[in-house]
């Protein structure tokens, strides 16, 4: 079993198994396999427990469960990746490359440019009679991919992109779309001294700063340290500001409302 999922009602249920992919409905019925396709990964159900979404061949695709082939929502360039996580991204805890939008209508997708990484190759000492393969590695002080994120329709068309300071932000740690409260992306300068969270607005394509943390030696990124309120009203802040992990609420603009768990 590779994943378990459920949608926002619990009343759908996404399993991989290897590289088949599962929906079950919990009122009844047998399983329906989901024809995804050779080399599929990270399948998402979607909130509304409607499509399932995955990555193929660089790209990310969509179909409903009895759909018999899959819609490529997404056309990457040449020297592009759309849809997957870059290595640094793995570094932060950061698994997925794409998030469905609350209501199932909308996916935010990583643009990942790695053509400026110098390549590295690797051999097979048990197997020298093979060449060997060749990867693009981002070595300590090489060049980085190059990432940003786009939004585009669960049934296809244009992607719409979201701009932030990438060059003094290249590292998106986190992506957060939440029931109720903005599109959220925490992003870092490369020596990690310096944290934004940034709320997007996927229809203007623009971003607006909550919150800007910054350490001399560090910033660190909690896991899930930050979470949406049910109502949007607010979200919770996990940080390590005051020299330990506290927790924190702040309003929807991000302002300090108040300490919830100090560091003692």
């Amino acid at each position: 079993v590779g994943d378990i999922e459920l949608d926002a009602s619990g009343a759908h249920v996404l399993v991989s198994l290897g590289e088949r992919v599962f929906v079950l409905d919990r009122a009844g019925g047998a399983p329906r396999e989901v024809a995804t396709g050779p080399g599929a990964r990270d399948p998402r159900l979607s909130p509304d427990g409607a499509r399932v979404a995955f990555v193929r061949d660089g790209d990310v695709w969509a179909m409903a469960p009895a759909d018999p082939k899959p819609a490529r929502l997404t056309q990457h360039p040449p020297g592009l990746e759309y849809g997957a996580p870059e290595i640094v991204a793995r570094d932060f805890g950061r698994t997925r490359g794409y998030w469905w939008s609350p209501d199932g209508q909308w996916l935010a997708f990583q643009r990942t440019d790695a053509r400026e990484v110098e390549p590295l190759t690797i051999a097979d000492p048990r197997h020298p009679e093979r060449p060997p393969v060749a990867l693009r590695y981002p070595r300590a002080g090489k060049a980085n991919a190059k990432v940003d994120l786009g939004v585009v329709a669960a049934r296809g068309g244009a992607p719409r992109w979201i701009a932030w300071d990438v060059a003094r932000y290249p590292y998106l740690a986190r992506v957060v779309w939440p029931a109720k409260g903005p599109l959220t992306l925490i992003v870092l300068n490369r020596a990690q001294t310096e944290l934004a969270v940034l709320a997007a607005d996927p229809a203007a394509g623009t971003t607006r700063s909550l919150l800007v943390e910054r350490d001399e030696a560090w910033v660190d990124v909690a896991p899930d340290g930050l979470a949406w309120l049910p109502d949007g009203s607010g979200f919770l802040w996990l940080t390590e500001s005051q020299g330990a992990w506290s927790l924190e609420l702040h309003g929807p603009d991000g302002a300090h409302v108040r300490q919830l768990a100090p560091p003692a």
